[in-house]
């Protein structure tokens, strides 16, 4: 028998073992979200605070929300709101990643700058993830400007995880003295699945497909080849004189 062709058949093996475990503890299968039909939208109107006989302009906006379907334990994402103008309702929301999730609502929201300011308030209500900002967030909108809030979102274990996204419009009086008025301008229940690979969270599936690499590509050095068949040699030499 060629101990040196068997020597070489041995590291190759161990080579092949070694990468396909790396791969496979490295590599998270997503399976992205079978298409929906589209659903007409009713475009919501947002109440104004102006007495009935004042005539009332409105400006278009588009309202988005964008979460992750699914995040690996140990890992972060994030769930994000727009608002951006949509004069002439065309607009067709896009989602940063492919794999998320988006949906998009038109609306009407009166166009009372002068008069008021209009400030967009949001909360993500959901048991189970780590959230930040945690409670209520919000941000004052300009006219014609778009605005957007986001929340970044860990899971504490695996599992699915549901909520609700609550997004409001308050409309405060300039002049002071009067009411504060908040409308709900969106709620939106979503789930997020939390996984796994192989049990381990997400910082340690890396450091596994790290080390295996590394050890891959230790074992093709060529001066590997032959210290492996240095010591399938003396190993086969030792058995026969036993």
């Amino acid at each position: 028998m060629n101990l040196r062709r068997v020597g070489k058949t041995f590291i190759v093996c161990v080579s092949i073992i070694l990468s396909t475990g790396c791969a496979s503890a490295a590599a998270v299968s997503i399976t992205p979200p079978a298409p929906s039909e589209p659903q007409p939208q009713e475009t919501v109107v947002v109440n104004t605070p102006a007495p009935p006989e004042t005539t009332i302009l409105y400006e278009q906006r588009l309202i988005s929300l964008e979460w992750p379907e699914k995040i690996r334990l140990g890992d972060s994402d994030r769930i994000q709101v727009t608002l951006e103008v949509d004069e002439f309702g065309n607009i067709t929301p896009t989602a940063i990643y492919e794999e998320n999730q988006i949906t998009g609502e038109p609306i009407l929201i009166p166009d009372l700058y002068e008069a008021y300011y209009l400030n967009i308030e949001a909360r993500l209500d959901m048991a189970g993830i780590k959230i930040y900002p945690a409670g209520t967030t919000s941000v004052n909108m300009q006219k014609g400007k778009t605005v957007r809030l986001f929340w970044s979102i860990s899971p504490k274990q695996t599992g699915y995880f549901r909520g609700t996204i609550w997004v409001y419009i308050n409309m405060i009086p300039k002049e002071g003295g009067g009411p504060v008025i908040q409308e709900v301008l969106i709620s939106k229940p979503i789930e997020i699945k939390g996984v796994s690979v192989l049990g381990m969270p997400a910082n340690v599936t890396r450091w596994v497909g790290f080390i295996g690499a590394t050890t891959s590509g230790f074992l093709g050095l060529p001066f590997i080849e032959t210290l492996f068949g240095w010591l399938f040699r003396k190993l086969v030499k030792r058995y026969k004189k036993e």
